[in-house]
């Protein structure tokens, strides 16, 4: 079972006066069965208006870690700075990065 819960939403005007919208989900897949510690992760839709035409463009990383924490806070970060889905992939393999590196440092 999959589901897939809206965290947020950003408005913007951008160039020219575009009406941009982003909205940030985030996603939980229960596997094979598991109820207890679904797979988690994020999905980026931007909505933008210019001269009466509307284009969408979504991104979506399904499978990003069972740590349902760590997805949240990089879900939030993406929110505090206006992510869109073309930088998503990009962020969330520099988190995964750094967390594995900081993991790493603590071991030794």
């Amino acid at each position: 079972m999959k589901s897939e819960t809206l965290v947020g939403t950003n408005k913007i005007t951008g160039d020219s006066g575009k009406q941009i919208t982003i909205e940030y989900y985030f996603l939980k897949d229960y596997r094979f069965g598991e109820s207890e510690n679904p797979l988690c992760g994020i999905k980026i839709v931007k909505q933008e208006v210019a001269f009466g035409e509307r284009s969408m463009e979504v991104e979506t990383a399904p499978a990003i870690s069972y740590a349902e924490r760590f997805v949240k806070q990089i879900l939030n970060t993406m929110m505090r700075n206006q992510v869109t889905p073309i930088h998503m992939l990009e962020i969330i393999d520099e988190f995964i990065t750094r967390n594995e590196e900081s993991a790493q440092e603590m071991r030794g």
